[in-house]
C-alpha cells in the first residue's frame, strides 16, 4: 500500500527534537511540494504628501470646528429672519418702532463677521500660500511634517476620529482637533487607516 508524506520525529544526537519529513512512496515524489510559509505584510507606515492651500486650511478648521460653525451661521440667520421680520411688521403699522429690526438683524451679520475675521486672523501663520505637508501614520504614531514645523502624536493623545466632510478629523480634547483631507490617502490606505483606527477604539460607535 502507498504511503502518505509524513512528519517523524527525530531525536538527534544533542538531544534535540527535530522533525523530518518521512519517506514515502516513489509514485507520491513526484506530487511532493515544499512547505510554504505565509507572513502577513503591514501596511504601516503609510506616508503621503499633499498641498495644503489657503482655503483648505480653512475649511480644515470647519470641520475640526463644524459645531461651533454651525452654531454662528444658525446665531446669525435667527437674528437676521426675527429682524428683518419686526421690519416689516413695523412698515406694516403694527409696530411703531423700525429700528431694533434693524439692529437685530445687524448685529447678528456683524457678529458672524467678527468671528470669521478672528479666525482667518488666528489662521493667518498658514494661509500665506501653499504649503506642501507630509503625514506618516505608523501603528504608534500620527506624525505631520510642514515646511516650518513637525509634530508626532502617539494614537492614546487621541480621544476619537471621525469623517466630517472631506476632513479626517482626528480630536485631542473638545477644543482641538487635527484635519486630514481625505483625498490625501488613496482606497488602500484609506482600508487600513480605518481599519487601525477600529482597533485603537478612537472609529465612532455605529
Amino acid at each position: 500500500m502507498d504511503t502518505v508524506a509524513t512528519l517523524t520525529a527525530v531525536r538527534s544526537r544533542q538531544g534535540e527534537l527535530t522533525c523530518r519529513p518521512a519517506r514515502q512512496n516513489s509514485a507520491h515524489q513526484a506530487e511532493a511540494s515544499p512547505v510554504e510559509w505565509s507572513h502577513p505584510v503591514s501596511a504601516f507606515p503609510i506616508v503621503t504628501t499633499f498641498t495644503f492651500t489657503p482655503d483648505l486650511v480653512l475649511q480644515s478648521y470647519r470641520a475640526c470646528h463644524r459645531r461651533l460653525y454651525r452654531n454662528r451661521v444658525a446665531l446669525v440667520i435667527t437674528c437676521v429672519t426675527v429682524g428683518l421680520a419686526e421690519v416689516a411688521i413695523s412698515l406694516a403699522g403694527v409696530l411703531r418702532l423700525l429700528w431694533p429690526g434693524v439692529v437685530l438683524a445687524l448685529y447678528g451679520i456683524a457678529f458672524f463677521a467678527w468671528r470669521e475675521h478672528s479666525v482667518r486672523k488666528q489662521l493667518a501663520p498658514y494661509r500665506q500660500g501653499a504649503r506642501q505637508v507630509t503625514i506618516t501614520l505608523t501603528e504608534t504614531e500620527y506624525r505631520t511634517q510642514g515646511p516650518d514645523r513637525a509634530t508626532a502624536r502617539t494614537w492614546t493623545t487621541f480621544s476619537s476620529v471621525s469623517r466630517v466632510g472631506d476632513f479626517w478629523v482626528l480630536r485631542v480634547s473638545p477644543q482641538m482637533a487635527m484635519g486630514l483631507p481625505a483625498s490625501a490617502l488613496d482606497e488602500q490606505q484609506t482600508v487600513a487607516f480605518t481599519t487601525l483606527i477600529k482597533e485603537k477604539g478612537l472609529a465612532p460607535v455605529s
